[in-house]
């Protein structure tokens, strides 16, 4: 039998991470459900939706908070990564581990490209971006708001 009590009630959802750029989106948005993951910490559906001039995405993926709050050290890690490290430009990874889907992000002066990868499904899309600091400081108030939500939950 299964004990509602240690799984958090679900959330409205909440946007946490957008690009939007001429005709490209990415878009990922905690759904509000909430999955227990083998008895282990609750695990959050997120939507994904990818659009672009040649093609339209929407996935299901989920993440734990350990991944949520990843989100952070990759916003960092782009804030410092934008520089290029012996010709070659820093990738991250978001969440990392590659096992299920994920965003590949790959900084550069100008475009930025963010690639989805979904191995189970052995598909990749790529879309190419404008992003400053702006944007990564919006990313972080996006964060923060998804981050006290959860708080807020237990």
């Amino acid at each position: 039998m299964h004990d509602d009590r240690t799984v958090p009630a679900p959330a409205p959802p909440h946007e946490l991470i957008r690009l939007a750029a001429y005709q490209h989106d990415v878009t990922v948005t905690l759904t509000g459900d909430v999955h227990p993951h083998s008895g282990e910490m609750p695990y959050y559906a997120a939507k994904v939706d990818i659009s672009g001039d040649l093609v339209t995405i929407s996935r299901l993926m989920y993440m734990s908070r350990e991944d949520i709050e990843e989100w952070s050290h990759v916003l960092d890690r782009m804030d410092s990564a934008f520089a290029v490290h012996e010709g070659e430009p820093h990738s991250v990874d978001w969440p990392a581990g590659g096992q299920d889907m994920y965003l590949r992000i790959l900084p550069a002066d100008d475009p930025c490209a963010i690639e989805l990868h979904d191995p189970h499904a052995y598909a990749s899309v790529q879309l190419s971006f404008d992003l400053g600091q702006q944007w990564i400081e919006t990313s972080r108030a996006r964060l923060h708001a998804v981050l006290a939500v959860l708080e807020r939950l237990g």
